[in-house]
């Protein structure tokens, strides 16, 4: 080569041309292409076989030959074909013809891990999965639909159906829209876009299994807010309280299950002309869930969720684009919202002096709550939040009760 840079991946060029004609030995197996007919499963581990013997990686093969290491995955565990513009360079390395390769994958399309064949339809289905899987879980959404003894096929049309999903193409561009108008790219642990993506899919698929039937009035929005303070405080019966008072208002209400990587609070939205709150409920207790509500019942009554937007409540929320700056200020406006409905300021400003130490604060601050007939988890809630105090020792009155 002279003084020429080799190519990165040259090693494997030359692989072609030295084991051209070389048939490898496959567990003692002597393979008579001339006469034996590989199946996908038999040529995958013939593929593996050449590669460890020749001290490849599938990924530097991969890279050599133009194809993504994961297709070559499959197409080592029998579940893939081998592109036709790819055959001649996969032939000339395993030493075969293009002909008995063609061969091979004439009457097998792919076969599933579980050694199953799968049919044309059900082989389109699946690369179908696999590109909706680049924009959000399928595992994740397949999961609660228990379709693990569906076709290929029946878990696409299932999954398209419960989730109301367009193509992947229109999926990753309302996933763009949804990203840069409601949340940030992150590396954070919690801040999996493509995971709190899923989350939302689940999420709006509550809104089309429980309808809500009264009409929303924006105008009582506030005496709502009031009403529900007081289920809050009370904290007796909650759950069922609050989902009834919520729907009785108009406004639909769900819990979904967390999604790894993706610490969300609450998400507001609507659909057919209803607001609907869903949460996560993912540390169980009063002070949390009054302030995840009463954020989102924010969002609502200021008009940041509407027709055309909705809001993510997530947590460590950081900073990095300007468009962001408007984020937060929305943000900021709902802490606020619900900081005041919970506690109004003319009660706040009446709390007690106390010196800034754990124990004092709370046997202080219980006490006054307890005068006001307010929550005391809802109250030390709030000297968390504006002193960056959180080591209180909990009390079963923190559950929901």
């Amino acid at each position: 080569m002279g003084n020429k840079k080799y190519h990165k991946n040259f090693a494997v060029w030359e692989f072609y041309i030295i084991f051209a004609t070389r048939i490898p030995n496959i567990r003692g197996i002597k393979y008579k292409m001339d006469k034996y007919i590989l199946n996908p499963i038999d040529l995958g581990k013939l593929l593996k076989e050449e590669l460890k013997q020749r001290r490849t990686s599938q990924k530097v093969f991969a890279e050599a030959i133009g194809l993504r290491p994961s297709h070559l995955s499959e197409i080592i565990n029998g579940k893939r074909q081998i592109p036709t513009n790819l055959l001649p360079q996969v032939a000339l390395f395993l030493g075969l013809s293009i002909d008995q390769l063609l061969e091979s994958q004439s009457d097998i399309a792919l076969t599933r891990k579980k050694g199953r064949i799968l049919s044309t339809e059900d082989a389109e289905a699946s690369d179908l999965l696999k590109k909706y899987d680049e924009i959000v879980s399928v595992k994740s959404l397949l999961k609660p639909l228990q379709l693990d003894s569906c076709s290929e096929k029946q878990r696409l049309d299932e999954m398209v159906k419960q989730y109301n999903l367009p193509s992947p193409k229109k999926l990753s561009e309302d996933f763009n829209k949804l990203s840069q108008r409601c949340f940030r790219r992150s590396a954070k642990n919690g801040r999996d876009n493509r995971m709190i993506y899923t989350w939302t899919l689940k999420a709006q698929k509550v809104a089309k299994v429980y309808s809500v039937e009264v009409p929303y009035d924006h105008t009582k929005t506030e005496e709502l807010a009031e009403r529900l303070c007081t289920i809050f405080h009370q904290n007796r019966n909650t759950m069922q309280r609050l989902k009834e008072i919520l729907f009785d208002y108009g406004i639909g209400f769900g819990i979904v299950e967390k999604e790894e990587h993706a610490s969300i609070d609450g998400y507001s939205f609507f659909y057919k002309e209803h607001p609907y709150i869903i949460i996560t409920n993912r540390y169980k207790r009063i002070d949390n869930l009054a302030f995840t509500i009463m954020h989102e019942l924010g969002h609502i009554a200021l008009g940041h969720t509407n027709e055309e937007e909705s809001m993510i409540n997530i947590d460590e929320r950081f900073l990095e684009q300007d468009t962001d700056e408007i984020r937060t200020e929305k943000e900021m406006e709902a802490d606020n919202y619900a900081t005041n409905k919970l506690i109004p300021e003319n009660i706040w400003c009446l709390t007690p002096k106390v010196p800034l130490n754990p124990y004092a604060i709370q046997s202080t601050f219980t006490k006054w709550a307890a005068t006001r007939q307010l929550n005391e988890w809802i109250v030390l809630g709030r000297v968390s939040y504006e002193t960056g105090m959180f080591r209180f020792k909990s009390t079963p009155n923190r559950n929901i009760n």
